[in-house]
């Protein structure tokens, strides 16, 4: 009997409504996966306020509204404690993925989203896994040390420093640790610059990621990009990306004059 217990999850914190594309996944998740029970991870049953006194990093996001790296830390939590699976917002379920964690040794599933970049937009986990456990090592006494601060960068980098994982293969399955790494063509069959055709959706294909990002923009580096630099080198990395502010804020408007 597979270790991953299911129930579907995403996190939604706050009041906002939630998008159209929400309500196209969410309807597909409930046709291909009737049996799983859906769970929306929110402030009711994540202590979120408890968190953030406790780590810094999640701290200083949710002072500059950086959401979506506050439901990085969130969805490593809440599935530690519980298992199961993490979906995100845009993940529209193709057809139904459970043969791929039915094997009891399976601890932790993802895919890779590119050619060498591990997605986190869809991943199954077992309660109390090793992973996860390591990743909130990370968020807890290493953010700071590191210039990381996505998820996929930090997935990456516990596979390959604490789970010896070999991203030169294009699938990882690995008994020992139950880890599976699947093909990317099986949850992101297309890059967010591509423009989707369905001639991309292959047999392996159980999933899209719609690339629907709430993050856009480069106001969020300041803090993200400079957290491990001090001194010289931190205000000439913030200066850096000033100058990317004030590029991005002219394309804005130039784009919003031509409308």
């Amino acid at each position: 009997m597979t270790q991953i217990p299911k129930r579907l999850h995403y996190v939604w914190i706050g009041n906002d409504e939630k998008p159209e594309i929400f309500h196209k996944c969410l309807k597909s998740w409930q046709e291909k996966m009737p049996d799983y029970e859906i769970v929306e991870i929110n402030e009711k049953n994540f202590d979120l306020e408890k968190h953030i006194e406790k780590n810094s990093f999640l701290r200083e996001c949710y002072k500059r509204n950086l959401w979506a790296y506050i439901a990085d830390y969130v969805r490593i939590h809440y599935l530690y404690e519980h298992g199961g699976i993490y979906l995100d917002t845009d993940m529209e379920i193709v057809k139904d993925f459970s043969p791929l964690f039915e094997n009891e040794n399976v601890e932790f599933f993802t895919g890779y989203e590119s050619d060498d970049g591990i997605g986190m937009g869809l991943f199954g986990v077992a309660a109390k896994s090793e992973f996860l456990q390591k990743m909130i090592n990370f968020y807890d006494n290493e953010i700071y040390a590191s210039p990381l601060f996505t998820l996929p960068q930090i997935t990456k980098y516990v596979l390959k420093s604490y789970f010896m994982c070999d991203f030169s293969k294009n699938e990882i399955k690995n008994n020992e640790n139950g880890i599976y790494i699947y093909r990317k063509e099986y949850f992101y069959p297309f890059l967010p610059n591509q423009k989707f055709s369905e001639s991309m959706i292959k047999e392996d294909t159980y999933a899209i990621h719609w690339w629907h990002h709430s993050w856009k923009g480069s106001r969020p580096f300041l803090y993200l990009k400079t957290k491990h630099l001090k001194g010289i080198k931190k205000c000439i990395k913030k200066i850096g990306i000033y100058f990317q502010i004030i590029r991005d804020d002219f394309r804005n408007r130039k784009a919003k004059n031509k409308n």
